[in-house]
């Protein structure tokens, strides 16, 4: 019924049903106060004045606080029909109560509606009729908001997915034309435009690079990435992106130092983690790069570090690098690293950068281990020593 009388309303002016409301509300309160201070000078003894007639008129200036608030405050006409629902709710229902009590004290019902209990009663159940009907359109706007907020959600989730299948196929697949035209002319063209072909090959390069990460990163906030979380060898996506980085950069000096033989709850993702941090310490190195990574474990957390002999991080930046708030240049820059503290936070672990003595910096990735038996005892895991590449 609420619901009806609520939609037929629903086209008139907001303020024009407000101001209905909120008079009605100040004329009952007028009314009842009226009769509460009629009735002051009956009362016998300090309590009664307090309880029967103080306290009954304080709580009845405060219905016309309320009826002032509903007129000023931004409630639709949906809104309002609740509010008032909910006022003459309490209204009615404390009167009832209120006229059970005194006639059970011997006091007809007509006469009763006099009597200072059932005043009291009433101005206190109008009032507390109104603020549960505050906190019912309170709780309506919420809900409406959550389906807002949920369609939103929905809609951004619809859109991520198609970007990922644009990605994935369309753009990936020029790119690899692209490259493969690149590829062809090399060694094909004078010697004036091989300077241009091989920036075209590189600049194709780091677009395939690119464009593979943002895939990842639309694969995590898409939700498609919590399909295969498992436990995975950490040392062997470290030694395998250590190796594939040897191919990558030859000019560069990779060591694998001792690490930890334990597993990770995680996915195929996590290894563009550790590509991501190997990447930027070489790209981003002033000189001939030096990466060194290690591994240890600490009770139920592995933790691995790279570190660089680079330029390292401007103190400015420091704290805020690996900050999940930190948004992308338009040119692509920090995507990297930005996917790197999302894809750690995914796998509820954490991420920061230190700096490295005397030059450089470190970068930490510490996650959960996957194997409970060997949380909490660093002693317990074994560890293997690989052979330094340059």
């Amino acid at each position: 019924m609420l619901e009806g009388v609520s939609e037929r309303v629903r086209a008139v002016p907001p303020i024009a049903v407000r101001g209905a409301f909120g008079a009605v509300i100040a004329l009952v309160a007028l009314e009842l106060g009226l009769a509460i201070a009629i009735r002051l000078g009956a009362l016998d003894g300090a309590l009664a004045l307090v309880l029967g007639g103080l306290v009954p008129l304080a709580l009845a200036a405060l219905q016309v606080v309320g009826a002032i608030t509903v007129v000023t405050g931004a409630f639709d006409a949906r809104e309002t029909v609740t509010l008032g629902a909910w006022y003459l709710g309490g209204l009615v229902v404390a009167l009832a109560v209120a006229l059970a009590a005194v006639v059970r004290l011997g006091v007809g019902p007509v006469a009763g509606l006099g009597h200072p209990i059932v005043l009291g009663n009433m101005t206190g159940g109008a009032l507390g009729g109104l603020f549960v009907g505050l906190y019912a359109v309170r709780s309506q706007r919420r809900a409406a908001d959550l389906a807002t907020e949920r369609a939103r959600l929905a809609s951004e989730h619809e859109q991520l997915v198609l970007l990922n299948r644009i990605v994935r196929h369309d753009v990936a697949n020029h790119l690899q034309v692209i490259a493969g035209v690149a590829d062809h002319l090399d060694g094909r063209v004078d010697p004036e435009a091989e300077s241009a072909v091989a920036r075209l090959q590189r600049t194709t390069d780091d677009a395939i690079e690119l464009t593979d990460r943002m895939r990842k990163f639309v694969d995590v906030f898409a939700g498609d990435a919590d399909r295969d979380r498992r436990a995975i060898d950490l040392g062997r996506v470290l030694s395998t992106q250590v190796e594939n980085s040897r191919d990558v950069f030859p000019h560069a000096e990779i060591r694998l130092g001792p690490y930890p033989d334990v597993d990770v709850w995680a996915d195929e993702l996590l290894s563009t983690i550790y590509h991501n941090l190997i990447t930027n310490a070489i790209k981003h190195n002033d000189g001939d790069p030096t990466v060194e990574i290690s591994g240890s474990v600490t009770d139920d957390r592995v933790r691995v570090r790279i570190a660089d002999d680079g330029p390292g991080v401007e103190p400015g930046r420091m704290e805020g690098l690996l900050d999940r708030e930190f948004a992308p240049e338009e040119s692509g820059e920090g995507v990297g690293l930005y996917l790197v503290a999302t894809l750690v936070a995914h796998y509820d672990g954490d991420v920061w950068v230190e700096r490295n003595d005397p030059r450089g910096s470190v970068f930490v990735v510490e996650l959960p281990v996957a194997d409970a038996i060997n949380r909490g005892d660093e002693a317990s895991v074994a560890e293997r020593s690989p052979t330094n590449g340059t």
